[in-house]
């Protein structure tokens, strides 16, 4: 097996920041249209639509509470620590505790550069956040990345 990373963590807080950005990333449209519908079912809306409206409004505020509770199981292994090892067209994570798991390469959507880390996002919506600081050699990472 050859190794891509050295072990690393990643503080819960860089977590639910990345997880919040991606999440806006992916449903940016979302975020634009549901708070414009609120606002007009707010300002128009009487009963029950007004009520929807306001909710609609607020929605947006939400979305770091959920990047928290959808980042807990990453959360774990990231914390703790973890380093990722390549073998026959697979990644293989290695937690510090626990079992590891794999992932094909076939599964893996995109890598992207955010800031200090690259983005590992899978095609069921999942992401791994890679600090660049831990990766051996960015070469080994680039081959993952879909053509």
């Amino acid at each position: 097996m050859t190794r891509i990373t050295n072990e690393y963590t990643v503080p819960r807080y860089t977590l639910v920041r990345i997880a919040a950005m991606e999440y806006v990333r992916a449903f940016w449209w979302w975020i634009i249209v549901l708070p414009l519908f609120g606002l007009v079912a707010a300002v128009t809306a009487t009963g029950i639509l007004q009520v929807v409206g306001i909710i609609a409004l607020l929605w947006p505020l939400t979305i770091p509470s959920r990047a928290f509770l959808v980042s807990t199981r990453a959360g774990r292994i990231l914390v703790d620590g973890v380093w990722i090892g390549e073998e026959n067209d697979r990644l293989y994570f290695h937690p510090k505790k626990g079992n590891g798991f794999s992932m094909s390469d076939v599964s893996i959507r995109d890598i992207v550069d955010r800031g200090d880390h690259l983005v590992l996002r899978t095609k069921r919506m999942a992401f791994f956040p890679i600090p660049k600081a831990a990766v051996i050699e960015p070469e080994s990472l680039s081959r993952f990345r879909p053509e």
